[in-house]
């Protein structure tokens, strides 16, 4: 029987994939939100709201790429968006519409999972779902 591979393992595997700093014209860091507790006045329990529900678990920006049909420039500072997801995970509403609005705006942002190889050559699948992205609009087209 096949093991499951959990969230944290596919957050981990990006992690590994994209170490801090400029890789391959990708710059990709870990986006936290949740609620982390801080004790206030009186030992009493606060709940703090940080960041955004819905953003992805990994941003960062993609500095160039070019049309592979055309050679037509397409991304120069494009924003990326991850959301990480275990074997049968789903989106949430909100994870949904945040990928919406990032793809409407010219932005790139999708869902990457484990596949049959699991965790491995994650960083080959995410430049291949960047890369995706880059065909100019007229060339996407085309391809249809």
């Amino acid at each position: 029987m096949k093991q499951k591979i959990l969230e944290k393992e596919v957050v981990k595997a990006v992690k590994d994939a994209f170490p801090e700093g400029n890789n391959d014209g990708v710059w990709i860091t870990r986006y936290q939100v949740g609620r982390p507790s801080v004790i206030g006045k009186g030992g009493k329990e606060i709940r703090l709201p940080m960041g955004v529900a819905g953003m992805p678990d990994f941003i960062g920006i993609v500095d160039h790429r070019c049309c592979p049909s055309c050679g037509r420039e397409t991304m120069n500072g494009t924003f990326v968006g991850i959301e990480c997801k275990a074997d049968g995970g789903k989106q949430s509403s909100l994870q949904i519409e945040m990928q919406k609005k990032i793809n409407g705006m010219n932005g790139v942002c999708f869902v990457i999972s484990p596949d049959k190889f699991g965790t491995l050559r994650m960083r080959e699948r995410i430049l291949g779902m960047i890369n995706s992205y880059s065909y100019c609009e007229k060339c996407r087209n085309r391809k249809k």
